[in-house]
């Protein structure tokens, strides 16, 4: 199978993410956002909606093939706290 990670990281002022939604994110980088939570301690939003707007400040969970980690946390610009796992077929468990 293919390696896969789940990744968090926090969206940084002036980030090209920011301003757009998490389904944009996703088409972006073939990956799926499973969980936000909002600049200011809001309550996170796992999955969120694919409407929701990417914001300064946020933290996103991505699930994303390991090949995709370095470009995904290019985009945002910060890795809080990388958490690799490998996958193996079927859907990730979390």
């Amino acid at each position: 199978g293919v390696p896969h990670a789940l990744v968090e990281v926090q969206v940084e002022v002036g980030s090209p993410m920011c301003g757009r939604t998490i389904g944009d994110v996703e088409t972006a980088h073939a990956s799926i956002v499973v969980a936000r939570t909002p600049l200011g301690g809001a309550a996170a939003e796992a999955p969120p909606e694919k409407n929701a707007v990417a914001a300064a400040g946020d933290t996103l969970v991505f699930h994303a093939a390991a090949t995709h980690v370095a470009a995904v946390a290019a985009e945002i610009a910060v890795l809080v706290v990388p958490k690799l796992v490998t996958v193996s077929p079927g859907p990730p468990t979390i």
